[in-house]
């Protein structure tokens, strides 16, 4: 069968692959293998997690509470802090006998999946006394953003609580 001068399945315009028993021996080039999945891999991670070489080294910082500071000794200390912590966090004071409180409870459970980078507090006032003393009404919702109160939510309201929760975050 003739063709017009082009096969495009002919082996005589495509590179050598060293295949061939006649092009063993002539072919003095070493064939490298490329990875092009890892290439892309490091191309997409170095995207997502960032140049780290780029990134200035900061001077560690001295930690603005202990590593053994638990939820109790932060809510049932009048001390304040020697500096403010850098968080937006909802605290929610509310008491076990509190028929509102119980309600809304685990739709502030639900919340604080949906705001993942929002600290979210449970203080019972019967717990602490001390340190919620200044709470007149249960259920009370504290916002703060650097260690200062910027927003307070008194009762129940699951909408009121997430339209809050969405402003603070």
């Amino acid at each position: 069968m003739e063709t017009n001068g082009t096969n495009h399945h002919s082996r005589e315009n495509r590179p050598s692959t060293g295949s061939n028993n006649a092009n063993r021996g002539q072919s003095t080039e070493k064939e490298v293998f490329v990875n092009q999945a890892q290439m892309t891999w490091h191309e997409v991670r170095r995207q997502w997690a960032g140049d780290q070489s780029q990134k200035s080294k900061r001077m560690p910082r001295e930690p603005i509470m202990s590593w053994t500071t638990t939820y109790e000794d932060l809510l049932c200390s009048t001390e304040r802090f020697q500096q403010a912590i850098p968080l937006a966090t909802v605290i929610n004071y509310g008491a076990s006998w509190c028929r509102v409180c119980s309600q809304i409870f685990p739709a502030f459970c639900k919340l604080s999946n949906q705001f993942p980078k929002l600290p979210f507090v449970y203080a019972d006032i019967d717990e602490c006394p001390e340190s919620t003393q200044h709470i007149r009404y249960t259920p009370t919702f504290h916002f703060y953003r650097d260690g200062e109160r910027v927003d307070e939510m008194f009762g129940a309201g699951e909408e009121r609580l997430h339209d809050r929760l969405w402003l603070h975050s």
